[in-house]
């Protein structure tokens, strides 16, 4: 058994359950799953690692299928076909709630909400080829090779899920933006961003979409392998997505800008009275976290190591500002 089959798809199928998931409340869940996977991999029990691994696949299932229930328009067909699947024999008021109903009725909804037939039919083999071992059939039905493959198909439909739902998580972040009953005008707390991970079960690849959206990976890397901050960073890395969306959204959220208390420090730059008709979130930006225009830095930075300490630099001031300890970037 090579390396890869014992930790890499765990790397690669992790980042798209919620970051809340590695939560005290839950953590136990995950290491329980990640155990059963890595040991039986190793003892090459290659099916009931697959069991395992199945069971972190129909999380990340029922994590999508919780979060459209809470934010797609109530017209829309999906929640007619959820109710249906709520009626007996308990109400499926929670994520894992959704395990009661058969697999394949959970995975259906999906075609729904915009998955096509022939992915929910992949997605309801795994069921399938989980089934096939769960049984007392008298035979060895899972070879390393069968895992490999599985596991390579597993990966492919949760990457396919997470691209269709890249319009829905634009909807989210956007409506999130706009809610200014989050945030205080006196005070900065960084709640509304903690419920908006937590409320949204937003994943690690869920940031990910969004700071290649926003540009903000290309200002900043989070460390790899530090699971136990994980969710600390994200927070992080989501505050520093938010500060970065003001360099290219439309004005209309100008007033949100204005009133995010942490950044009041702003106001030495700009007044917002003097400067109500011509607001420039981007030049903002410039000014006071880059200091320089955004293009330029980017040419730069790869031969000006300079710039990577007036980032850094900036990054200090922002700590600051915020109360947060941003040594887990780098």
């Amino acid at each position: 058994m090579d390396e890869y089959i014992d930790e890499g798809n765990l790397d690669d199928l992790i980042p798209y359950l919620p970051i809340f998931f590695i939560d005290d409340c839950n953590r136990d869940y995950l290491v329980y799953l990640k155990k059963a996977y890595l040991k039986n991999a190793k003892c090459d029990l290659y099916g009931f690692a697959f069991m395992a691994y199945h069971m972190l696949f129909m999380s990340i299932i029922y994590r999508k299928i919780w979060v459209l229930k809470h934010n797609l328009p109530q017209t829309h067909i999906f929640h007619t076909e959820y109710e249906n699947l709520n009626k007996k024999p308990k109400k499926l008021d929670s994520p894992f709630r959704l395990s009661v109903p058969e697999e394949k009725k959970c995975i259906g909804l999906l075609k729904s909400w915009k998955l096509d037939h022939n992915m929910v039919k992949r997605c309801e083999g795994f069921v399938t080829s989980r089934d096939s071992l769960a049984h007392a059939s008298g035979e060895v039905v899972f070879t390393e090779g069968r895992l490999r493959r599985e596991i390579a198909n597993v990966l492919e439909c949760v990457t396919y899920i997470q691209d269709k739902y890249a319009p829905d998580l634009d909807n989210i972040f956007s409506e999130f933006l706009k809610d200014q009953d989050n945030w205080n005008v006196e005070d900065y707390s960084s709640e509304p961003i903690q419920n908006f991970l937590k409320n949204n079960l937003i994943s690690s690849k869920d940031l990910d979409y969004l700071a290649n959206i926003y540009s903000i990976k290309n200002i900043l890397k989070i460390k790899k392998d530090r699971v136990l901050t994980e969710k600390q960073m994200s927070i992080y890395f989501l505050y520093l997505t938010i500060i970065r969306v003001y360099c290219i959204i439309q004005s209309d959220y100008a007033l949100f800008f204005e009133k995010l208390g942490l950044l009041k420090r702003f106001n030495e730059i700009y007044d917002p009275k003097d400067c109500k008709n011509n607001f420039s979130p981007s030049a903002v930006f410039e000014n006071y976290f880059l200091n320089s225009d955004e293009n330029e830095f980017y040419e730069e930075l790869e031969k000006n190591s300079s710039l990577s300490c007036r980032l850094t630099s900036r990054v200090k001031e922002i700590e600051g500002i915020t109360g947060f300890d941003l040594s887990d970037f780098e």
